[in-house]
């Protein structure tokens, strides 16, 4: 088997504990190149609602939740490809995105702002979850929630109505993600069209100062309407998110530079790193109502958890942090020396080990300089010389930062996916 320029990472498992079974992993090794996730696509229900209206007490429920402000929006352009991209970069040890720069996630900020729907308030939470309802139930749920219970499920739609004109101005007030819908179109044709090795390959080349970390300037939010900003007091709470009996962690303390603020090393995941198997497929008895509670009393206390700012100290924490995040992730998820039908060719691996070889190069003549033999003044003329081409090489490719941390790589040899994890559920 052909050996990979470099190693992916992460040299150390003291945080991703379920590399062996990451889908990263296995990409990384050739087994998922030609299988993709399929994700959920809702473009047969926005199709469906031009020409349907719905009944006016599902409207009203949604309206009264704030969740009638998505149908307003309308249908958004994705690129799935880059959200397959994405999904292959995300942890559930940490509940984040691990790209090449550092850590990022969906904020409560994001939610509020692009969407408008409403981030602070009462959790909800049901020890069992919808997804087994039956049609009765589902009525009977219906007619609780909303006063309306149709003899025929197809009542919930009225009669069709004429379509959305491509130039109908947007409704006053909508978030900012009706602003990509106004620019973007809303048909299918718009969809953007990449592929998924290229999305991968961008997300391993990403530079720092091609992410914007905060992309909602204090300009901006005041134009938008005071609902998509009425929960900013809560933005960078680090505290546990709930669907009925789905728990997800927001987070916070890990994607600082989101909030504005340096980023330290974090603190150790509170939570275990199976948490996403306490749903409903477990056994709901005592000691998992007791969990839920638990989450339901950390929501009550959100205003308390907000990461508080660095002491001065540590304010230029972010290059310990980025020396310690290199080591514990996994920096590469495409293998070049994979190549999915000769279609794309990845260029981010041989980038990093051109990079990597430099650096080598770089502290190979600071170890010439130290000679202390025969010969030594053109010894030491030699040393400089190589890191003086080394350094400017890095610079010419914006690769110089690293020459500020200790070049200590993982042999490509040493490359394994880690110990096999086999968590028990519930």
């Amino acid at each position: 088997m052909e050996v990979p320029p470099l190693h992916p990472g992460p040299a150390s498992l003291e945080l991703l504990l379920l590399q062996a079974e990451h889908k990263s992993s296995y990409i990384w090794e050739g087994q998922l190149l030609a299988q993709t996730l399929r994700s959920r696509r809702v473009d047969d229900m926005w199709d469906f609602l031009k020409t349907h209206q719905l009944h006016p007490s599902i409207v009203r429920c949604l309206q009264d939740t704030g969740f009638y402000r998505i149908i307003e929006i309308g249908r958004l352009q994705l690129d799935w490809s880059l959200i397959k991209a994405l999904i292959e970069r995300w942890r559930p040890e940490t509940h984040t995105l691990h790209l090449p720069i550092g850590e990022a996630t969906i904020t409560l900020q994001d939610v509020e702002v692009l969407y408008g729907l409403p981030v602070d308030g009462l959790p909800v939470a049901l020890p069992h979850a919808m997804r087994d309802y039956t049609g009765s139930q589902y009525l009977e749920t219906l007619q609780r929630l909303t006063g309306f219970r149709p003899e025929d499920e197809g009542v919930l739609f009225q009669p069709p109505i004429p379509p959305i004109a491509q130039d109908a101005p947007p409704p006053p007030s909508l978030p900012l993600a009706r602003r990509w819908v106004d620019r973007r179109g809303y048909g299918r044709k718009y969809e953007a069209r990449h592929n998924l090795p290229y999305c991968r390959d961008l997300l391993d080349l990403l530079e720092d100062a091609q992410f914007i970390w905060r992309p909602y300037n204090d300009e901006l939010i005041a134009s938008l309407p005071d609902y998509c900003s009425t929960g900013q007091l809560i933005w960078s709470s680090s505290v546990s998110l709930m669907c009925l009996d789905i728990v997800e962690h927001h987070a916070t303390e890990r994607v600082l530079r989101q909030f504005g603020r340096p980023q330290l090393i974090p603190p150790s995941p509170a939570w275990l790193m199976t948490h996403y198997q306490q749903d409903d497929r477990s056994r709901v008895d005592q000691a998992y109502e007791a969990w839920l509670e638990l989450q339901i009393e950390t929501w009550d206390q959100r205003c308390d958890l907000i990461p508080p700012p660095p002491p001065p100290d540590l304010m230029d924490g972010e290059h310990a942090y980025m020396g310690w995040y290199r080591n514990i992730t996994q920096l590469f998820v495409g293998n070049p020396i994979h190549r999915d039908g000769g279609r794309f060719i990845p260029y981010a691996g041989r980038h990093e080990a051109l990079v990597i070889g430099l650096h080598l190069f770089h502290q190979l003549g600071l170890q010439m300089q130290q000679y202390t033999g025969e010969g030594v003044t053109a010894f030491h003329d030699y040393g400089r010389r190589v890191t003086d081409l080394a350094a400017r090489t890095l610079q010419r490719t914006r690769d110089d930062e690293r020459l500020g941390h200790e070049a200590d790589y993982m042999a490509p040899e040493q490359y394994h996916r880690g110990p096999a994890v086999q968590p028990a559920r519930g």
